[in-house]
């Protein structure tokens, strides 16, 4: 039998035996105080958690850390703001430091529908709400994705651009986030996603399996645990997957103009590290950075060398990285 096999006859059987379902509903999370108020959710609250509201009672829950030039960070798929706490601690030195739950992730709101110009939109309410207007953006996945999507939408208001393993390019639908989305897996995630699978997942967006703690696993399943989440997780992968094979995608990439920093995982499963050519194409004045046996979420795998990379990029971009365009190091040492 094989593996694609085995791993559908355990989920179903998973699914079977018991489905999860949160004990609060989508309204009653949408009220601040319930979150603040239950010990499980104060868990992963942290420190400088806010929240606030933007039209349509949209809620965002966000972090505000440091002074100096703002840079705002943006997770990827199923993430949420935690995956930058390496980051936040590194740039809060000499940065104003942002990192946010998109919509439909983290303790941010859900959305009917989702699409790029969806988040883009999304993230320029927030930006507005707090009065920025001029801004350095990191993104990571999806979240890079959103990030030079709004770069390309608002030039005007992003000084840096850094990249993440972002999405970009057609390619292949990792076969894990594929399998979820095939007819009956499709039903049953809109009600339950076993543990093993996050898990399976997390292995292989990390190129250190050891890296996968069980701590690790459990946020990732409290999030998508939350009211609704699940089925906004099918809802992301259906467009995720409609999306991936479509050229158009990567057609205002060199339309980019600010200064421009990718980092890449050397053993990014999701995202193929081959990509990076044609970023090099369509960007010749960014730099590129492969982390030799890193994957998919280098901000989480190697907070430490990619924040101290993105910090003095930041800080001498223009002058020091540019003379040096689309190099690739190894810098995980």
């Amino acid at each position: 039998m094989s593996s694609l096999k085995k791993f559908f006859m355990v989920f179903i059987i998973c699914a079977l035996i018991g489905c999860s379902a949160s004990k609060l509903t989508d309204k009653q999370l949408n009220d601040i105080s319930t979150i603040q108020n239950n010990e499980t959710y104060q868990k992963y609250l942290l420190r400088n958690s806010k929240f606030i509201y933007l039209d349509e009672g949209i809620r965002v829950h966000y972090t505000d850390e440091g002074k100096g030039p703002v840079i705002i960070l943006i997770h990827g798929l199923c993430d949420s703001l935690h995956t930058f706490d390496g980051w936040a601690r590194i740039l809060e030195d000499n940065h104003r430091v942002i990192r946010l739950d998109l919509l439909g992730f983290g303790f941010s709101s859900r959305s009917e529908t989702y699409s790029r110009d969806i988040w883009v939109n999304f993230l320029d309410k927030f930006v507005t709400h707090l009065k920025l207007e001029k801004f350095s953006i990191a993104g990571n996945s999806l979240g890079g994705l959103i990030s030079w999507s709004y770069c390309v939408k608002y030039p005007h208001k992003v000084e840096s651009l850094i990249l993440l393993d972002p999405i970009g390019y057609p390619q292949r639908m990792p076969s894990i986030l594929n399998l979820a989305t095939l007819p009956v897996m499709n039903t049953i995630s809109k009600y339950y996603i076993p543990r093993f699978m996050i898990r399976e997942c997390l292995k292989q967006v990390h190129g250190d399996k050891d890296l996968v703690t069980d701590e690790l696993v459990q946020r990732f399943y409290f999030f998508i645990n939350l009211p609704g989440r699940k089925e906004d997780f099918i809802k992301i992968l259906r467009l995720i997957k409609e999306k991936a094979g479509d050229a158009s995608i990567s057609q205002e990439i060199k339309n980019i103009k600010c200064p421009v920093f990718i980092q890449f995982g050397e053993k990014d499963q999701w995202v193929p590290v081959e990509l990076t050519k044609f970023w090099a194409q369509d960007l010749p004045h960014a730099v590129i950075t492969i982390y030799k046996g890193i994957g998919h979420i280098p901000q989480s795998e190697a907070p430490i060398i990619t924040a101290m990379d993105t910090k003095r990029f930041l800080k001498k971009g223009a002058k020091v990285f540019y003379s040096k365009s689309n190099r690739k190091e190894n810098n995980n040492e």
